[in-house]
């Protein structure tokens, strides 16, 4: 499972985003000892105020950076992420 590249966001102390470039039904990244969040988590996108469901925040800032770290190393995500809801919109 190759993609061109993912999005990835960090920000918020306990929580990110990430979820393949160009793939949208791949779904977002899931750390799989991660519940969803309690509420909607508003994130910087691209210059824009976006707001991502608790589903599409399912993993911390430290998965983020451990998946950044394995893509650029394999061009592979972390055994220990997984991908579970599909985006909500599309990019």
């Amino acid at each position: 499972m190759c993609w061109p590249g993912l999005h990835l966001g960090v920000g918020h102390q306990r929580r990110g985003f990430a979820f393949p470039i160009g793939q949208p039904s791949a779904g977002y990244a899931v750390h799989r000892d991660v519940w969803p969040w309690a509420r909607d988590i508003s994130f910087d996108f691209d210059g824009t105020q976006t707001t991502f469901h608790p589903n599409e925040t399912r993993i911390t800032p430290e998965h983020v950076s451990a998946l950044a770290l394995s893509y650029l190393a394999t061009g592979q995500p972390t055994e220990a992420v997984s991908w579970g809801c599909p985006p909500a919109r599309l990019w």
